[in-house]
């Protein structure tokens, strides 16, 4: 069996699947941002407890997802912004020195690609890109069933040069469109310019993603108008992708794909109109299927993948 850990700023998730992909258990530890060695210590205390309670199944390798700059080659942590206190920390040591077991680690949102294309919504296909919309955007690129080298910098592709600032400190960006704030941004845009809506400007800042989607599925015309707009910029983005790289089948993951209805039809229809007619019909668009056990599961499958 292998064993994935998606480690995040607030929970480690943790679980062991087999070669095969028959998913045997899954275990949540607590991070301390400050102190990696005591998360450490509790996850390997989880994973000696996963290999006696499935002893039937020998463990063959882990794989750990993390956010953040990695330097592969030895292991370790580079920068992090959401665990402050792992940076340049030696996370593959310290785990296969608790485990003694081949440890391998990757970042956070390879690692969902890679769930997803084991036992998701990726199955069979050998290239994909991986979009995870929430307080950012996130993407990963899944070239020949292998994670791309580099990092995805997805959300800040520019897709109007003369658009809104980003919090990158460039123009016009990806995520100022599709992500928390960007979605804040054209709802805000929506109540300038006159739309009808259950909002007012001065409630603007409070909301949440989750809140404009629950207003388009009353009809709300400043949020149907905002996951519009968002699913058109989002087209283009893919679109692009498409012309570049010749990528034509995308999945989508994240908590703001819940809204998807809301924004699937100007998102596709975009994504067709931007590509060359050659591409039109061969353009795929779905929802990742695994939801938030991609991580581990992509860690497994890091490990099973990698770790021989």
């Amino acid at each position: 069996m292998y064993i994935g850990i998606d480690l995040g700023g607030t929970n480690a998730k943790i679980g062991a699947v087999t070669e095969h992909g028959q998913l045997l258990e899954q275990a949540v530890q607590s991070t301390n941002i400050d102190n990696p060695d005591e998360t450490i210590d509790g996850i390997a205390i989880l994973i000696r407890a996963m290999c006696a309670n499935h002893s039937e199944h020998l463990l063959k390798g882990v794989g750990c997802g993390v956010p953040g700059i990695l330097d592969r080659e030895n292991g370790k942590i580079i920068r992090t912004a959401n665990l402050r206190g792992w940076n340049d920390y030696r996370l593959k040591e310290a785990l296969e020195d608790r485990l003694k077991q081949p440890v391998r680690i990757e970042n956070d949102a390879k690692i969902a690609a890679l769930g997803e294309a084991w036992l998701g919504a990726g199955q069979s296909v050998a290239d994909f890109l991986m979009v995870t919309l929430g307080t950012g955007i996130g993407g990963a690129l899944i070239l020949d069933s292998n994670p791309y080298k580099t990092s995805c910098e997805f959300g800040h592709t520019i897709i109007d040069m003369a658009g809104a600032p980003c919090t990158c400190g460039r123009i016009g960006c990806l995520e100022t469109y599709f992500s928390s704030h960007g979605l804040l941004r054209l709802l805000k845009q929506e109540l300038e310019n006159g739309t009808h809506s259950r909002f007012d400007m001065s409630h603007v800042h409070k909301l949440k993603p989750v809140d404009i989607a629950n207003a388009a599925d009353r009809s709300d015309p400043a949020a149907v108008n905002a996951f519009h707009n968002a699913g058109t910029a989002l087209g283009i983005a893919m679109g692009n992708i498409t012309n570049l790289i010749g990528i034509h089948f995308f999945i989508i993951g994240g908590g703001i794909a819940n809204a998807w209805e809301h924004f699937y039809d100007s998102m596709f229809a975009s994504c067709r109109s931007t590509v060359f007619e050659n591409s039109k019909e061969n353009i795929h668009i779905v929802r990742a299927q695994l939801g938030d056990i991609a991580g581990w599961i992509g860690g497994a499958a890091l490990a099973r993948q990698f770790i021989t």
